[in-house]
């Protein structure tokens, strides 16, 4: 059963992508149109190979959900956040565990997010004990677990975690 749900999740992802594409030469976009990263999924692997590509940086790995009322309250700003700090020693990676990547495109648009978003294949999230939302997973600099915290984490907070681990 978990199979036939990746794949019909999987298909859903490659139909959406091929009908929102657009037509425009490449080199050539619209002016109208921001900059959505797709949003894939996320499973062990990836996770690792993600923790693995970012361990000289501060990596924050959030798993929230489009419908958790602690989710929209952070997001802003994580966002602005990762836009201050994404070039000095700061990732910022989230993860949804919404039941469709439709879900997850809303969410990336309706905060206008630019960071990499992935939607967890069920199997990561039970693995990590992602039973609250959201979850936070702070790694330092070197790969080493920093904290883990659940509940909305605020701008202040997380600011003061960048400033301390990139000394």
């Amino acid at each position: 059963m978990k199979k036939i749900n990746i794949i019909i999740l999987a298909l859903t992802f490659l139909i959406t992508v091929a009908c929102n594409s657009n037509n425009e030469p490449s080199g050539e976009k619209s002016a109208s149109k921001s900059v959505v990263p797709v949003v894939k999924i996320m499973n062990s692997q990836l996770y690792n190979q993600i923790k693995a590509e970012n361990k000289d940086k501060v990596l924050l790995i959030t798993f929230f959900a489009s419908w958790c009322p602690a989710c929209n309250q952070e997001t802003p700003g994580f966002v602005k956040i990762y836009n201050e700090y994404k070039d000095k020693g700061f990732q910022l990676i989230g993860v949804s565990v919404d039941k469709t990547v439709e879900d997850a495109e809303k969410f990336v648009k309706k905060y206008d997010i630019t960071y990499p978003m992935y939607l967890s294949d069920a199997a990561l999230a039970k693995k990590l004990n992602i039973y609250y939302l959201p979850t936070n997973i702070i790694y330092k600099p070197g790969g080493g677990l920093y904290d883990v915290r659940s509940g909305a984490m605020s701008e202040e907070r997380l600011i003061g975690i960048i400033k301390e681990l990139t000394k």
